[in-house]
């Protein structure tokens, strides 16, 4: 019996954290997010290992 994939509704948020550069090397491809909290995300890039800490506000809006 073949396998049949079901597509699934989207869970992310819609407000969820963009991506941002890399503040070393330039790349946002790289960036990995590495930890998370309620109120901030850690990013970690995986090609040269520089880390960004992006702070969300309450609304759920971006702060770099």
């Amino acid at each position: 019996m073949p396998l049949t994939l079901i597509a699934k509704d989207d869970r992310r948020s819609p407000h969820r954290v963009l991506t941002p550069p890399c503040p070393r090397c330039g790349h946002d491809e790289a960036m990995v997010g590495a930890n998370r909290t309620p109120s901030t995300v850690l990013f970690r890039c995986m090609v040269c290992g520089g880390d960004v800490v992006v702070h969300k506000t309450p609304d759920f809006s971006v702060q770099f």
